[in-house]
């Protein structure tokens, strides 16, 4: 009997262990379960779109200021330089008789720049680009910017070779070491007439004269030259070129017992038949009158080239081997194209 007793009745004391005390209809009233209290989807997602756009508002408003802060100093006057007062590293030589300032002017036109440089705002790799597409520089490097000073480094077009396109008229354009025609306006390019060949200004050495590319195209100055003949495409025009590169860089040398080598006039470009062979490459001319069979002209431009070199070295071997060309004047020619020189005799042509 004294075991016998009821369960506790949790409406009359404690609550029950298992059960929440929010449970009472009084909490409830008053406080939200953690399950209401969640966030929805909805707006969840609508506070991260207010923050955002919180974010780039300010984003914004510090990239404007920002830009001002950086127009204002770059409109400072410690920070412009005049165009016409950019360096040319090295100045322009003698022949570009329009000099740097002629230079600075003509990017300055072609490019639509205005008479004074913000430095910081410049974009200088368009600098660089607008002065490599000047007719006289062939290669513009980087641009270096200082205090109110621009600087660049520049590699200027040279002239190798004239190309006698029309022999009646004596109607002839100046080319480079690329085959690139060169401008001889006023202002641009002052040569003088010495024994029938020319010679540029400030240069000791006349030029190499290219003959037999056939009547010129026309309008290529700044572009490569271009005959009208089909026989004669840019290839042999930049070949016969690079050739008169590598001779006017050779003009005046010895060979190793101190005999002079053949100072050439002529690059005479040569497809037709001799001895009824097809002989296709280039002849080369000396004040002499002397005749040599060069064949092809140089693959590359470097000073170097391994064809054109070895061609030389035979050359010198000749020489030093007979005392000279010791050939008979537009009879004989020296053919150089092969391993070993050979003395050959022009034959009957057709």
């Amino acid at each position: 009997m004294a075991d016998d007793f009821d369960p506790p009745d949790d409406r009359l004391g404690e609550p029950a262990p298992n059960r929440s005390p929010f449970a009472s209809h009084r909490f409830a009233r008053l406080v939200r379960s953690p399950a209401a209290r969640r966030l929805s989807p909805r707006r969840l997602a609508g506070a991260i779109l207010l923050g955002a756009l919180s974010l780039w508002g300010i984003f914004l408003i510090g990239s404007r200021a920002a830009l001002a802060v950086t127009r204002w100093v770059a409109a400072q006057p410690e920070h412009q330089v005049a165009f016409d007062q950019i360096e040319l590293i090295p100045a322009p030589p003698e022949y570009i008789q329009s000099g740097a300032a002629g230079i600075l002017a003509s990017v300055r036109q072609e490019a639509k720049y205005d008479a004074t440089l913000p430095i910081l705002a410049t974009d200088l790799e368009s600098l660089r680009v607008a002065f490599s597409r000047n007719l006289w520089i062939e290669n513009a490097g980087p641009i270096r910017s200082s205090y109110r000073h621009l600087a660049i480094d520049v590699v200027y077009r040279k002239p190798v070779a004239t190309i006698l396109y029309d022999h009646d008229k004596r109607q002839s354009v100046l080319i480079d070491r690329n085959g690139v025609e060169l401008p001889v306006g006023s202002g641009q390019v002052e040569w003088v007439e010495t024994k029938a060949r020319y010679r540029v200004v400030g240069e000791t050495h006349p030029l190499i004269e290219i003959r037999g590319l056939g009547p010129a195209l026309g309008g290529r100055v700044g572009l490569i030259w271009r005959s009208m003949s089909p026989a004669v495409d840019d290839d042999k025009v930049i070949q016969a070129a690079r050739l008169a590169a590598f001779l006017a860089q050779r003009a005046g040398t010895k060979t190793s017992r101190d005999r002079p080598f053949p100072d050439f006039a002529e690059i005479r470009f040569h497809d037709e038949m001799v001895d009824h062979k097809r002989i296709l490459g280039f002849f080369l001319r000396d004040t002499g009158s002397h005749w040599v069979f060069w064949g092809a002209g140089p693959a590359t431009s470097a000073a170097d080239d391994p064809a054109s070199s070895r061609k030389w070295a035979n050359l010198g071997r000749q020489i030093d081997a007979k005392g000279s060309l010791s050939l008979k004047r537009d009879t004989h020619y020296l053919k150089l194209d092969a391993d070993y020189p050979e003395v050959r005799k022009f034959g009957p042509r057709g």
